[in-house]
C-alpha cells in the first residue's frame, strides 16, 4: 500500500498563513481606524479666567462639564450682587466628530467698556478625543463682541461689553475632535501590517 504525500509542503502551508495576514493587513490599511465617536460633553480642563472689571468668578482651578465656572463682569452699581453681566458655558455633542460650547450672558455693566478673557485648556475627554478646532458658529452679546479661538492647546474666549444692560446673548462655537482609534483597531491593523512584512520577507527569500 502506497501513503499519499502530502498535497502542501509546511512552507507552502506558512506561504497561504501569510498570504491570509496580508489580505487581512491590505483590508485593514483600505479601511483604516474604525474610530469611536468623539464626546465633549463631561470633560476635565484647566480653567483661568481673568479681567479687570471681572468682579467675581475670577481666577483658576480645575472643573469637569457640566459643573462649569460662572463668573461676572462689572463695573456695576453693587459689585454682582445682583446686578452686572453674569455669564455660564456648557458643553454639547453635536455629531460623531463635533460638539459645541454654549455661553450664555444676562445683565450688563454700567456704561463702560468690561473686556475680560476665558482660557481653557489641558481637556480629558471621557472616550480619549482630542480638540482640533473651535470656531463661531451662532449668537452674540446684544451690544459687545465675544469671540473665541483654538491656538492648538487652548480654547480662548475674549469679551467686551459696551453700554449698560445690553449684554444679554447667548453665543454658539462649534468644536471639532479626533476620535480616539478602537483598540481592536489598532489590534487590526497591527496583524495586518506584521503580515504584509511577512510576506514581503517570504518573496524576497
Amino acid at each position: 500500500m502506497h501513503t499519499l504525500s502530502p498535497r502542501f509542503s509546511r512552507g507552502d502551508k506558512i506561504g497561504k498563513d501569510h498570504k491570509k495576514a496580508a489580505l487581512a493587513g491590505a483590508m485593514a490599511l483600505m479601511v483604516g481606524f474604525n474610530p469611536a465617536e468623539a464626546n465633549l460633553q463631561g470633560a476635565t480642563y484647566d480653567y483661568n479666567i481673568s479681567g479687570t472689571t471681572l468682579t467675581s468668578g475670577a481666577g483658576s482651578g480645575t472643573a469637569t462639564d457640566p459643573v462649569n465656572p460662572a463668573f461676572c463682569v462689572g463695573p456695576n452699581s453693587d459689585d454682582c450682587s445682583t446686578s452686572g453681566l453674569f455669564g455660564s458655558f456648557l458643553f454639547g455633542d453635536s455629531g460623531p466628530t463635533a460638539a459645541t460650547i454654549t455661553f450664555s450672558f444676562f445683565g450688563g455693566t454700567s456704561n463702560n467698556a468690561a473686556p475680560f478673557t476665558i482660557d481653557l485648556s489641558n481637556f480629558v475627554t471621557t472616550d480619549g478625543a482630542q480638540i482640533t478646532g473651535v470656531s463661531y458658529a451662532s449668537g452674540g452679546l446684544a451690544n459687545g463682541t465675544f469671540t473665541g479661538s483654538w491656538n492648538g492647546t487652548d480654547a480662548i474666549f475674549n469679551g467686551s461689553t459696551a453700554d449698560f444692560y445690553t449684554a444679554d446673548g447667548t453665543i454658539v462655537f462649534d468644536v471639532s475632535l479626533t476620535p480616539a482609534p478602537e483598540p481592536v483597531s489598532i489590534a487590526l491593523l497591527g496583524v495586518g501590517l506584521v503580515g504584509l512584512y511577512a510576506t514581503r520577507r517570504q518573496r524576497r527569500g
